[in-house]
């Protein structure tokens, strides 16, 4: 992402694979780095329905730690 969260957003969304959820993660990312949790909660919340076993990455990634007591983000990961 290089800093650039706008950008790394912008890119997920381009390609064939823009629906897979590892994009929706990497928007998630995004979102969690600017502080956007809606954006966060979205698209982290796309990405586990997507493929479940995100769930058990996203409730041990360091990106997210700030959120890791929040019900919202307790809901999508477990």
């Amino acid at each position: 992402m290089a800093g650039n969260f706008d950008d790394a957003v912008r890119y997920a969304e381009c390609g064939d694979d823009k629906d897979e959820a590892m994009n929706y993660y990497v928007k998630a990312i995004a979102g969690a780095r600017k502080a956007d949790t809606e954006l966060m909660y979205n698209n982290l919340r796309t990405a586990c329905t997507k493929d479940a076993t995100l769930k058990a990455h996203a409730a041990k990634d360091v990106e997210f730690v700030k959120f890791h007591e929040e019900q919202t983000f307790k809901n999508i990961v477990e």
